[in-house]
């Protein structure tokens, strides 16, 4: 199924076990080519489409990730959201209790334990 490691997405890796080649996919993503992302179309983030944002796998963090429209930022829609830093520029805000999310103006912020987080529709 694969050549090199360009063949698997997602960061993926081409293995070969007895002559036959195959993408060995990270944790959260799945498919032939690791090209599906399950939090993307099954999970938290399956409705992180169109103008919500874009779903995606993230390398750096090893993990789905809601991004949102330029000077936008994903959070979940928790009265108070754990806040978690990510290496990407406009990348999400996660809490541990929420599966959905809003996006709010993007404000640079410090690492903090807690945010409150005002739902804005």
């Amino acid at each position: 199924i694969c050549n090199s490691n360009d063949d698997c997405q997602n960061d993926g890796v081409c293995l070969d076990k007895d002559g036959k080649n195959f993408c060995e996919c990270n944790p959260g993503t799945e498919g032939d080519h690791c090209e599906i992302v399950v939090d993307c179309v099954t999970g938290r983030y399956r409705n992180c489409t169109g103008e919500r944002g874009t779903c995606m796998f993230d390398q750096i963090i090893r993990t789905a990730v809601c991004i949102c429209s330029e000077k936008k930022r994903c959070i979940t829609k928790n009265t108070f959201a754990k806040i978690a830093t990510a290496a990407r520029k406009n990348a999400l805000a996660i809490s541990l209790m929420a599966e959905k999310y809003v996006c709010a103006v993007w404000v640079m912020m410090k690492i903090m334990d807690y945010a409150k987080v005002s739902e804005k529709h």
